[in-house]
């Protein structure tokens, strides 16, 4: 493998391959460590064949995240269509109840029965909420600040900045 369009092919098959191996063990990608060893040994630049191997993972996340959004997206979907036949089964117990009707039906197939249950509403403004059912929340450090005034030279008890690496790279 040498040139970068066999670099970029090689890099697509190992993903299909690792995303094969994981559907069919589960989830569990036992050989990916030999199919990496495999690709990285037939390349002559190994660093471009790991820039080229990323960037294919990274494109097969996108597609796995992009597919995962159109699948919530139909999730509401399906249940906004469910909470809407329910409706119509709320309409009927309406309409059963303006006849004087109890609505409880139970039949060897299905049970549909009105339960009530309660939840505590609380106000907009909670001044006018009881203190004594108020939680109070620990306090927060304004990181954004804190890290303006160390990057100027204060110095402020129990607060220093921590300095991280991580690799950033490029193709073309």
């Amino acid at each position: 493998m040498s040139s970068s369009f066999d670099l970029m092919r090689e890099a697509g098959i190992l993903v299909q391959a690792i995303e094969d191996s994981a559907i069919e063990n589960d989830g569990d990608i036992t050989e990916y460590d030999d199919m990496l060893a495999d690709y990285l040994d037939r390349s002559e630049d190994k660093t471009l064949s790991c820039l080229f191997l990323a960037d294919s993972q990274k494109s097969e996340e996108n597609r796995l995240r992009a597919l995962e959004v159109k699948i919530a997206t139909r999730r509401r979907a399906i249940g906004n269509r469910r909470a809407e036949v329910l409706d119509l089964v709320q309409g009927l117990r309406t309409a059963a109840e303006e006849l004087g009707e109890d609505f409880k039906v139970k039949t060897s197939e299905y049970t549909v029965y009105l339960r009530k249950s309660a939840a505590v509403q609380v106000a907009d403004d909670l001044g006018d909420v009881d203190v004594a059912y108020l939680n109070e929340q620990p306090p927060t450090v304004d990181k954004k600040k804190a890290m303006t005034d160390l990057k100027a030279g204060k110095e402020l008890a129990g607060l220093s900045i921590k300095y991280n690496e991580s690799l950033q790279w490029r193709l073309f």
